[in-house]
């Protein structure tokens, strides 16, 4: 059972993106990178060790929901699942996705080991006549 909440599809900047999308103005979009990290104390991480996902799980669902609210269903998705060992913890704290398609690839990555993630945290979707970069993705 998996349960995801929603929350950058109502966000300000991605309404924005999205309606940039619907109306032609950015062309075909061919590419979205998106980050979304933080610094999670060891407490937090030994909690998120029990998903096998790591920080991609508590993160990238979100950015793979507004990905897939864009360009559809991947042909294939590549992870990449890394532990860092930091705070001597066996977590993938240290991850990224590539969901392929017959276009382009769109890139995800996450960590939980990021000095001042929050401020990196970013989507950007880029297409034949333009891209938008919103970055922070939200207020900290």
């Amino acid at each position: 059972m998996v349960q995801l909440g929603y929350m950058y599809r109502y966000n300000p900047g991605v309404l924005y993106a999205l309606e940039q999308i619907e109306n032609g103005k950015l062309g075909h979009i061919h590419t979205i990178d998106a980050q979304m990290s933080t610094e999670h104390k060891p407490d937090f991480k030994k909690f998120l060790s029990q998903f096998s996902g790591g920080s991609m799980y508590i993160f990238g669902c979100h950015l793979i929901d507004l990905i897939v609210k864009i360009k559809g269903k991947p042909n294939k998705v590549v992870p990449f699942i890394h532990n860092t060992g930091y705070d001597g913890l066996d977590f993938p704290d240290n991850c990224a996705a590539a969901l392929v398609y017959d276009d382009g690839t769109c890139f995800v990555r996450t960590s939980s080991v990021e000095v001042n993630g929050w401020g990196r945290r970013q989507f950007v979707v880029c297409g034949t006549k333009g891209t938008i970069e919103i970055k922070p993705i939200e207020a900290p």
